[in-house]
């Protein structure tokens, strides 16, 4: 849950939230490219995060420094998009979530979506079913998943600053 409690508290975990974001997105970007058949379950939203910042007089602060690495191989890109999706599904609960505290914050970037997160979440999962892989292909888009995950984890804001526990 993001723990943002005025417009500027907003501001400033947004702000911040871009460094982790758009390395992200351009990396899956580039697996998209490389991937066609991928394409349908990519949404590139750092143009509604860029406007969102823009409304609240920020810019993004991006750095070389920040960048991904890609992933490598199949099973690995698999991963990397099921990050992606999930972080979609995920937007969709921190837009209400942030629109009860802050009812004037632009969430553009939180409320992009392809069609209900739930479904395009969903046809992800069927596509994954299909997908012929082996255990040690799984094995290796698990490993790949959790590095996605951490490197979106690791580039966001303390605790303290920004994030707090969900409960119930």
């Amino acid at each position: 849950m993001l723990k943002a409690d005025s417009l500027g508290h907003y501001a400033d975990c947004l702000q911040t939230f871009a460094q982790a974001w758009l390395p992200f997105e351009t990396t899956a970007e580039s697996i998209q490219a490389s991937e066609p058949k991928l394409g349908p379950f990519f949404l590139r939203r750092s143009s509604a995060l860029q406007h969102d910042l823009a409304q609240l007089g920020r810019t993004a602060l991006t750095s070389p420094a920040l960048a991904c690495e890609p992933p490598g191989g199949w099973p690995g890109r698999l991963a990397w998009f099921y990050v992606l999706n999930g972080a979609q599904l995920g937007a969709a609960m921190l837009e209400r979530q942030i629109l009860a505290r802050i009812p004037e914050a632009p969430v553009r970037f939180f409320a992009a979506r392809q069609s209900h997160p739930d479904s395009n979440w969903h046809a992800f999962c069927r596509f994954l079913d299909d997908q012929p892989l082996t255990q040690t292909d799984l094995d290796a888009a698990v490993a790949e998943a959790n590095r996605a995950f951490s490197n979106l984890l690791e580039r966001l804001p303390a605790p303290s600053d920004c994030r707090q526990p969900i409960t119930g």
